[in-house]
C-alpha cells in the first residue's frame, strides 16, 4: 500500500505558520486521531481511522529528526506505518524550504520505501501564502507534486484558523498508469493554544479526485476526513 505520510506532510505544509505563534521549542510530540487516512485523493483504509504519534526533535538550527507512527483504529483495516525523517530547513529571502529524506516501513504489509521531498512556502505576503510540495519515491520511481495557497486568520491571540486549497499532480507515484492531475483539496486547520507548551489542532479536509481516480475500482472520487491533534513542546 503506497501512501504519503500525512503527519509529516502536514508538519511541513500547514504548521510552519501555526507554530510561529507558540515560541521556540527544541522538541514536540503530536498525538492525533484522523477519521480516515486520505492521501493522494484515496482512502488507504478499508474501515475506520488512524492514530498518529509523531516526535520531532531539532538536532541543530537547520536539521530536524521526525519519527511518525500511524496505527489503524479498526482491526479489519490491519494497517500500520512508520516514517523516519531527517529534514534540513532553511530560508532564502522570503522563501522557506525543507529538504528531507524519509524511510517508510509498512510492517503489516511487509513493504518499505524511501522518499526524497522538497517543501517550500513563501513568507511575507500580505494575504496568501503559496506552497509547493514535491515527493519522489524510490519504490514507485515516480513523484507527486502539490501546489497550494493558504491564508492565516487570527481569531484571538490564542486561536488561529488556516484555510487552504491544493491541487495535486501524480507522475508515476501513486498510479503508474496515469500522469497528470490527481486531485484537488479544500481544507482548514485551527490552531488553539492551550498554554505555553501545548496546543490543539483541529483539521477538516475534502479531496476531489481527478478523472483517473474515478475510474479505479473501489475508490470514491470524493473523500473527506476530520482530525484532532494535541501537540506538546518541550
Amino acid at each position: 500500500m503506497k501512501t504519503v505520510c500525512y503527519g509529516i506532510f502536514l508538519a511541513f505544509y500547514i504548521l510552519p505558520i501555526a507554530h510561529a505563534h507558540s515560541g521556540e521549542s527544541v522538541s514536540e510530540i503530536d498525538i492525533g486521531y484522523d477519521s480516515h487516512y486520505i492521501s493522494e485523493g484515496r482512502n488507504n483504509l478499508t474501515d475506520g481511522g488512524i492514530v498518529w504519534t509523531t516526535l520531532s526533535h531539532a538536532l541543530r538550527d537547520e536539521f530536524m529528526f521526525i519519527a511518525a507512527y500511524g496505527l489503524a483504529t479498526h482491526d479489519n483495516a490491519d494497517y500500520d506505518e512508520l516514517n523516519l525523517t531527517l529534514a534540513y530547513q532553511q530560508e532564502f529571502a522570503n522563501l522557506a524550504y525543507t529538504l528531507s529524506y524519509t524511510r517508510l516501513a509498512f510492517f503489516k504489509d511487509g513493504q518499505f520505501d524511501n522518499e526524497l521531498a522538497l517543501s517550500t512556502h513563501v513568507n511575507g505576503l500580505s494575504v496568501v501564502t503559496p506552497t509547493l510540495d514535491l515527493v519522489y519515491s524510490t519504490q514507485a520511481n515516480g513523484y507527486f507534486a502539490e501546489f497550494g495557497l493558504q491564508i492565516e486568520f487570527a481569531i484571538t491571540p490564542e486561536i488561529y484558523f488556516i484555510p487552504y486549497v491544493k491541487v495535486a499532480f501524480d507522475y508515476g507515484y501513486a498510479d503508474r498508469a496515469n500522469d497528470g492531475h490527481n486531485h484537488s483539496t479544500l481544507g482548514g486547520a485551527m490552531d488553539i493554544s492551550l498554554g505555553k507548551t501545548q496546543s490543539m489542532q483541529l483539521i477538516a479536509e475534502h479531496a476531489i479526485g481527478g478523472s483517473f481516480i474515478a475510474r479505479q475500482a473501489n475508490t470514491e472520487r470524493q473523500q473527506s476526513w476530520l482530525g484532532v491533534h494535541i501537540i506538546s513542546r518541550f
